[in-house]
């Protein structure tokens, strides 16, 4: 399996043509399921995606970037993408967690988020307080200027989404 990766080994920038915004994408690949966490960095604020197993890389990378957190996004509930949400949530001054309505009772359910299902008997129950935010379909978010909006792509899970970055 593939060591975790930095957040400096895995930056992508994307430039928007009007307006001349643009974007960091910082990548780090965790230990448990290869799960990936995102960090959007724009010049002033990130937010942060799917906080998974490898806490040390994501609070190296977090303090490396040395920028506020406006928000974290789950595109899912299961265990591998909520490991590290709530040390993030106690280090970083609790930013808002926005999750589907579909999954939201999974952040505190081992058994819905999988971590509590014999399967995973060698892995501690992930039990995470509530989120802060449902998503809306119908909006076009702006938070500390990432602009996007939320599609609902269930199949891996009941709940599953993307983000379109415009």
């Amino acid at each position: 399996m593939e060591s975790p990766q930095s957040c400096q080994n895995a930056q992508f920038l994307v430039d928007y043509p009007w307006g001349g915004f643009s974007m960091n994408l910082h990548r780090i690949t965790n230990t448990i399921a290869a799960e990936n966490t995102y960090i959007l960095e724009n010049d002033s604020h990130l937010i942060l995606i799917d906080p998974g197993s490898d806490w040390p890389a994501i609070e190296a990378s977090i303090r490396e970037l040395n920028k506020p957190i406006t928000a974290i996004l789950l595109t899912h509930t299961h265990y591998d993408h909520i490991m590290s949400l709530e040390r993030v949530r106690e280090t970083f001054g609790q930013p808002p967690v926005y999750v589907s309505e579909n999954e939201a009772s999974w952040l505190y359910s081992p058994l819905d988020n999988l971590s509590g299902q014999p399967r995973h008997d060698d892995l501690p129950d992930v039990i995470c307080q509530p989120a802060e935010q449902l998503f809306q379909y119908d909006t076009a978010y702006d938070l500390d200027g990432f602009q996007f909006q939320v599609v609902q792509t269930p199949g891996h899970s009941w709940g599953g989404v993307s983000f379109v970055f415009p």
